[in-house]
């Protein structure tokens, strides 16, 4: 977190577990990253400060049997893995100017769009890429990287080094005892009790605007009906304290408290 998702016209903190839709963009913050599943056998990472658009999306139910999609990352960084699937894929790759076809199943790439010039890394596979109106490039050699220039509109490939590639590939990894947010994850941080049902809706729409999927809870407090601000689903309680630390003293929020669900 922070992280949205935009639908139609409409902002809201993005919660895991959501199934994502065609024209589904998705946004993270400067501290944000998240982590799609796609089909029971890939994955796509974000990075921070990214946004991702869902420009085409289809279940192979609904396309003859072959997962299609095409994914935009207008800005930030991305890491795309898709491995042995019973189903064909279909997937073209957005980032930047860069144009990338995925043309396997055992695929793994990593991209970024900057102000300046977009890079498109080849970790394992084949990939087909294009930029503007030069010809299409097969890429097949591990561990290459293909960069275009926005400002002289060049490209060239180039091997990568080893420790490179880490650096890059740690700007879209979720690192556990971060504050990482899951499906059924069994840990929650309490923000603030409040007597007052509205300005708890008030606080709450406030930090959902702000990418923080927060909920209330309705609780009994010797007697007193309270309503408590609450964000669920932390992956291990490491997790929700690092994002209970980070947190204290922000806004209204004094000393937030870990619980387990």
């Amino acid at each position: 977190m922070p992280a949205w998702l935009e639908r139609n016209g409409e902002v809201s903190a993005l919660k895991p577990g959501l199934k994502l839709q065609a024209g589904d963009r998705i946004v993270t913050g400067g501290t944000g990253r998240v982590l799609l599943r796609i089909d029971e056998s890939g994955f796509l990472k974000l990075g921070e400060d990214a946004h991702l658009d869902m420009d085409t999306l289809r279940s192979p139910v609904e396309s003859d049997g072959a997962l299609n999609a095409i994914f935009k990352v207008s800005r930030g960084a991305l890491r795309f893995t898709a491995e042995d699937s019973v189903f064909r894929h279909k997937i073209i790759l957005h980032i930047g100017n860069i144009m990338a076809t995925i043309r396997g199943k055992n695929t793994d790439i990593w991209g970024s769009a900057k102000t300046k010039n977009d890079t498109l890394c080849l970790i394992e596979g084949e990939i087909a890429v294009q930029s503007g109106n030069d010809p299409e490039y097969i890429m097949d050699t591990k561990k290459s990287y293909y960069s275009v220039s926005r400002e002289k509109h060049e490209h060239a490939v180039k091997s990568l080094p080893e420790l490179k590639l880490t650096n890059w590939m740690s700007l879209t990894d979720l690192e556990s005892g971060s504050g990482v947010l899951v499906v059924n994850g069994g840990w929650a941080i309490n923000l603030m009790s409040l007597a007052g049902k509205m300005n708890a809706k008030n606080i709450m729409q406030s930090m959902t605007s702000a990418g923080y999927p927060v909920e209330i809870e309705s609780i009994d407090v010797q007697g007193q009906g309270m309503y408590r601000l609450r964000i669920n689903g932390f992956k291990s309680k490491d997790d929700a304290s690092a994002f209970a630390d980070n947190f204290e003293g922000v806004g209204l929020i004094e000393r937030p408290w870990v619980a387990p669900l």
